[in-house]
């Protein structure tokens, strides 16, 4: 639930969700919660949104698992939602790994980063790409993981 209610064309309500993974990787689980924030113009409903992922990811991380909390973020790398976001535990994979300006969105001529993965201190990266695609108003990230061990 976000406050105020959020009002859509023709009064539809849009509810979110996050999808949660818990992979098994013999040794340990990787845990990934993957959603796509609202797009409003301002971050009112995102930072809500931002909120509710943290409070999903912090147990994970209060314990030392390895977490990566990702998708259409639809905010830039210096918003006040990314900041949130990063402020404790996770960290941008982009900066660490990516190479050029990560811009994802729009898919025809991306002039802005909106799509994320973000890792818990167990996890880096070694590569990081958009992919020239179509399949969506945006273009996919690709970022190839490394868990420590």
């Amino acid at each position: 639930p976000i406050t105020p209610p959020q009002t859509r064309a023709g009064g539809s309500y849009e509810p979110r969700g996050a999808l949660y993974a818990a992979i098994d990787l013999g040794r340990d689980t990787l845990h990934v919660l993957n959603t796509h924030l609202d797009a409003a113009r301002d971050d009112q409903f995102r930072r809500q949104e931002a909120g509710v992922l943290l409070e999903l990811a912090r147990p994970l991380l209060d314990r030392g698992a390895s977490v990566i909390v990702g998708g259409d973020l639809n905010s830039t790398p210096e918003s006040a939602v990314i900041a949130l976001l990063t402020a404790d535990r996770l960290t941008d994979s982009w900066p660490l790994c990516g190479s050029g300006d990560g811009f994802s969105f729009p898919d025809s001529l991306p002039v802005r980063r909106i799509d994320y993965l973000l890792l818990s201190p167990e996890l880096s990266c070694s590569a990081a790409t958009v992919l020239n695609t179509h399949a969506s108003d945006h273009r996919a990230l690709r970022v190839r993981i490394i868990a420590s061990p």
